[in-house]
């Protein structure tokens, strides 16, 4: 089955629309970067859904869980690294 994309003039408003409350909250470019594959995770997530999507409420509810699975992995990584961090040896930090 041949992967569905959303039209460029599409990802180009959404694009325009993270930038734009980006930039409104004075983050960084590193920021940026997160949100940018956030969307693209995100996008890839619900076209692969799209054939359970029947309505606008239908979109926004496959939209959200999305949204969630990718914000539980990304808690549990930041635990992770949280973890991690709190185990390095003093003398290594000095």
């Amino acid at each position: 089955m041949k992967a569905r994309k959303l039209h460029p003039h599409l990802k180009a408003f959404i694009a325009s629309v993270v930038h734009a409350e980006i930039a409104k909250a004075g983050e960084t470019r590193r920021d940026t970067m997160w949100a940018e594959k956030l969307i693209r995770d995100v996008e890839e997530g619900v076209l692969e859904r799209v054939e359970e999507i029947q309505t606008q409420s239908d979109l926004q509810k496959i939209t959200r869980e999305e949204v969630a699975k990718f914000q539980r992995e990304f808690i549990s990584l930041m635990e992770l690294v949280g973890r991690t961090l709190e185990q390095i040896p003093l003398d290594l930090l000095k």
